[in-house]
């Protein structure tokens, strides 16, 4: 019974630890698999034009 009960909390404090280490790795993977390359700046907003080349009216809020 020791040796059952030594494997159990060995494993889950493995776990635990390999846990820690491995969830925020696959956040930040995830996170940049699916955000956009590069976030878009005021500048670059201002700068905008529409597909036939005008440019955008400033929004008026």
């Amino acid at each position: 019974q020791q040796a059952l009960g030594t494997s159990v909390t060995g494993g889950m404090i493995a776990v635990v630890i390999l846990a820690l280490l491995m969830v925020p790795v696959f956040f930040v993977a995830v996170q940049n698999l699916f955000s956009p390359d590069k976030p878009q700046t005021e500048e670059v907003k201002d700068d905008a034009q529409d597909v036939d080349g005008a440019k955008t009216p400033a929004p008026s809020h």
